[in-house]
């Protein structure tokens, strides 16, 4: 068999959101270049990251990363997009989520950030902060391990 063929049929979004979850829940290194991407409060201890969370009736919010800067609790929301177009007021629902972590004392500060390829996220225009698919390969590249053979 070709060693340059994928041993996937094809990548879902839930594939993303595995990956990205075991690199927030493993890798220090990778955690402090998100964050360092988004120019949010450095970390000082990572404090936990979980998967497909419903909050408040406002729907499901992707991914969950929670952690320490100093004092302060911080927790990211992350969307991940494939492909697949907003649902009705998700990024309102996201906001909404973001600012009831912090009125309920869930958290210090939240922010909510979009996951994606480069052109979905430079042609949509709710989410300010995103992470592209692509830097993130280039970050995994830079790694060196065997997951960008």
């Amino acid at each position: 068999m070709e060693e340059n063929i994928l041993p996937v049929e094809a990548i879902q979004e839930r594939d993303v959101d595995l990956i990205l979850l075991e690199e927030f829940a493993t890798d220090n290194s990778f955690c402090e270049w998100f964050i360092n991407e988004l120019d949010l409060p450095k970390i000082s201890e990572n404090l936990g990251v979980w998967r497909s969370i419903t909050a408040y009736g406002l729907g499901e919010t992707d991914i969950l990363f929670s952690y320490k800067s100093e004092s302060e609790r911080i927790y990211i929301l992350i969307e991940n997009k494939l492909d697949a177009s907003f649902q009705d007021k998700q990024y309102e629902r996201y906001l909404l989520r973001a600012e009831n972590y912090v009125t309920d004392d869930s958290c210090d500060s939240a922010f909510t950030i979009l996951v994606a390829p480069k052109l979905y996220c430079d042609n949509q225009s709710e989410f300010e902060n995103y992470v592209s698919y692509e830097q993130i390969s280039k970050r995994l590249e830079f790694t060196g391990t065997k997951r960008n053979l």
